[in-house]
């Protein structure tokens, strides 16, 4: 509810050069943990209906998607930061 007027000013700002999409599933690379659904996506392609590429997705960041990301990153657990707390 915070961010939706934001990102609506923003494509207003440039002109409606953007899309925004929001609670689309976004699956990159599923074998690597790149999938699911993103809060918002910001597209620069004039298709509305389908997220094109190029894209920018994000979403929430909470302490118990840091934790879960820590610990299935193999580069993470070889650092030993899996068992940090952020």
């Amino acid at each position: 509810m915070i961010i939706s007027p934001i990102l609506l000013d923003l494509r207003r700002q440039l002109n409606d050069q953007i899309n925004l999409f929001s609670g689309v599933e976004f699956n990159v690379e599923p074998a690597q943990g790149l999938n699911g659904i993103c809060d918002f996506i910001i597209t620069h392609s004039p298709e509305r209906l389908i997220v094109t590429a190029p894209v920018s997705p994000f979403g929430e960041v909470t302490h118990s998607r840091i934790h879960a990301f820590k610990s299935k990153n193999p580069i993470n657990k070889f650092r030993g930061l899996s068992q940090r707390t952020p």
